[in-house]
């Protein structure tokens, strides 16, 4: 795996380096109309006497230019040759204020402020390879103390995790009345940048060993992904054109209160689950509901039923890798670095709970929640995903099997967004849009029933383990401090009343997510609106939130 190579001497010092797999697969992502590009998005109150200091544009630019000498990802360049890309950092550019980087910006409420940041997701893009993080400020002009942070960010450059660290940084420098300490010589902060199938603990190992490996990783993952073929998802209009049509992003969310979230937690726990288990299994319930109204009222062919109640129903989720990588590049900074260290996996249920309504007929009564799946079912299907988790995890060849995934993935963004670019430049825009029935769809394809994250594994800032779903107190709050500055010298004057992140959907991409801060447990859903309508993605969700509340809150 290559690793950063100097390409000028002093004072104008240029690295290099080579993108690993997983950062390749997420450039193409983005060049395709910047798909999976995000947005962390913060409302940040001042004390009334500080608000000048903080918000004055010298001091929102030191803060941004230590940031980026701190994580230097985030001030590079990426260039594109015939058979790689690369990584390009200009020391430097990290070390001055960049034209465009940086955008002020006034609202009136926060409304206003929900409106710009979904914008900036789904509208034009406006990251590029020369341009890959840029900073928007907020001003509120009906709360003068308040303002909003805006970290858009490529994905090829960032994760889930990294989001989470440059926002604590960004508020703790923001709200600091010196500049930080002195920073590790560069090449020691770029050492933590690296790709992250560089890091695997195998990666010691000798040359001719770690070929074998891989090789072993591919031909095992392969076996898997045959098993999983097949599948459906809530009903949707999907075409040929499909997959190389730049998707328009949706996003809705529901919060459960505090005391709602603490006992949805402590029941997990209570049957040694955690919520990443119970998560994928609430999905399908739901759905089994959002499907069982139609075939009621008569929405869903008897062949489709047919087909639906037989097939398995796979979802696909990311894996934080932080904890799995090399232990010295972790404890010299890795866990607080940022980056891209995330890796891809699936997870198959049985076919579609039914349970005591198998014998559905169109004009029958609604089946309630317990009638399809009984609370022991329930519990059932909960522990296959943990086993199905602890297994994968716990294989001696577990970052091999996600690393052999990694080249045809790569391959196949490549080409969606060769072939959009050849469409686009040619004027040839008359591709097949005709729908493909739910059956043809899985025919000899895996069709996700959603994508989905709990936001497992993190790490909090003083470098403890956190795991999200043990304590429910703990989670996002240590991750991202409410109060700034951190240093216990100072009385905390800027204080985060709300945060959370954005995402540009994939092309047909339904994404169910769920957090946790300030107590509260929150579920969200991003999706194609070319491909779901917004109606039945709200009633998905609803029906999700539905069945915590059935299986995760009421007695058995």
């Amino acid at each position: 795996m290559a690793s950063w190579t100097s390409q000028s001497t002093a004072p104008h010092r240029v690295f290099k380096r080579r993108l690993g797999l997983t950062e390749l697969g997420f450039y193409w992502d983005g060049a395709f109309s910047g798909t999976a590009d995000t947005l962390q998005h913060a409302l940040v109150s001042v004390h009334p006497a500080r608000v000048d200091d903080v918000l004055n544009p010298e001091n929102i630019r030191k803060t941004w230019t230590h940031l980026k000498q701190q994580f230097p990802l985030l001030g590079c360049q990426l260039e594109v040759h015939l058979d790689a890309v690369y990584y390009v950092v200009f020391e430097d550019r990290l070390a001055s204020h960049v034209q465009g980087e940086i955008s002020y910006h006034t609202v009136s409420s926060l409304q206003e402020a929900q409106k710009f940041t979904r914008n900036a997701v789904a509208g034009e893009r406006m990251l590029s390879d020369t341009q890959p993080a840029r900073l928007f400020i907020l001003n509120r002009s009906d709360r003068p103390n308040c303002f909003h942070v805006l970290l858009h960010l490529a994905h090829c450059i960032t994760d889930g995790i990294s989001n989470s660290i440059l926002l604590r940084e960004f508020m703790n420098v923001m709200s600091l009345s010196h500049t930080p300490g002195p920073l590790a010589p560069l090449e020691a902060r770029l050492a933590l940048a690296v790709a992250s199938e560089s890091l695997k603990p195998g990666a010691r190992r000798k040359i001719p060993q770690q070929r074998w490996h891989f090789a072993i990783g591919r031909i095992l993952a392969a076996n898997r992904i045959k098993k999983t073929q097949g599948g459906h998802t809530l009903p949707r209009r999907f075409t040929p054109a499909t997959n190389c049509t730049p998707a328009s992003s949706g996003f809705t969310v529901t919060s459960f209160p505090e005391d709602e979230s603490i006992a949805i937690i402590k029941n997990c726990r209570k049957h040694g689950l955690t919520f990443g288990n119970a998560f994928p299994v609430l999905g399908q319930v739901a759905l089994a509901r959002v499907l069982c109204r139609r075939f009621l009222r008569g929405e869903i062919t008897l062949p489709e039923w047919e087909f639906r109640r037989r097939e398995p129903m796979t979802t696909s989720s990311p894996i934080n890798l932080r904890p799995f990588l090399d232990s010295q590049w972790l404890r010299s900074g890795g866990e607080n670095s940022v980056g891209v260290a995330v890796g891809f996996w699936a997870f198959t249920l049985p076919f579609m709970p039914l349970g005591l309504a198998s014998n559905l007929a169109p004009g029958d009564s609604m089946p309630t929640f317990r009638t399809l799946l009984s609370p022991d079912r329930f519990l059932l299907r909960c522990n296959i995903v943990k086993r199905q988790s602890t297994g994968l995890m716990e294989h001696p060849f577990f970052l091999e099997m996600l690393e052999g995934r990694l080249p045809e993935r790569a391959r196949r963004v490549k080409d969606t967004f060769l072939n959009y670019r050849r469409h686009i430049s040619s004027g040839n825009l008359n591709v097949d849009d005709r729908p493909i029935p739910v059956s043809e769809q899985a025919k000899n394809n895996l069709v996700a029933t959603h994508g989905g994250s709990s936001f497992g594994n993190v790490r909090n800032y003083q470098g403890s383990t956190v795991t999200v779903d043990s304590d429910v107190q703990r989670q996002v709050d240590q991750l991202i401090p409410r109060a700034y500055p951190l240093s216990n010298k100072t009385e905390p004057f800027v204080h985060l009343e709300l945060s959370g992140v954005i995402l540009r959907c994939r092309p047909g991409e339904l994404y169910l997510g769920a957090s946790t801060s300030r107590k509260q447990l929150h579920m969200s859903i991003f999706w194609d609106k070319n491909v779901y309508e917004e109606g039945v993605v709200d009633e998905w969700l609803h029906e999700v939130r539905s069945a915590a509340e059935t299986y995760l809150l009421q007695p058995p």
